[in-house]
């Protein structure tokens, strides 16, 4: 079980921070392709280790790209000072 997790966890933040480019870190919230581009990324790592252990599926895909696309559009739109400065850890 803490295996399972531990990967979980590394593939998201493989996809989320790694593969993420400056390009699209910096216009994510300005163009829909920078944003498709790295959600899509991030769900397949995500997918591809649900799919190691045997438990993918097409619908936890499409949730999950769609789950972080609504989570990152908003976060992407938050402004960058002291008080939402928690925005970036959510």
């Amino acid at each position: 079980m803490i295996t399972k997790i531990m990967l979980m966890w590394f593939a998201h933040c493989l996809g989320d921070m790694v593969f993420q480019s400056n390009f699209m870190a910096e216009y994510k919230s300005k163009f829909w392709y920078a944003m498709f581009s790295h959600v899509f990324i991030w769900t397949m790592g995500v997918s591809l280790v649900l799919h190691y252990f045997g438990i993918f599926a097409y619908w936890k895909f499409i949730f999950l790209f769609v789950g972080h696309w609504a989570m990152d559009m908003w976060k992407s739109r938050q402004t960058r000072d002291d008080e939402h400065r928690w925005c970036m850890y959510v």
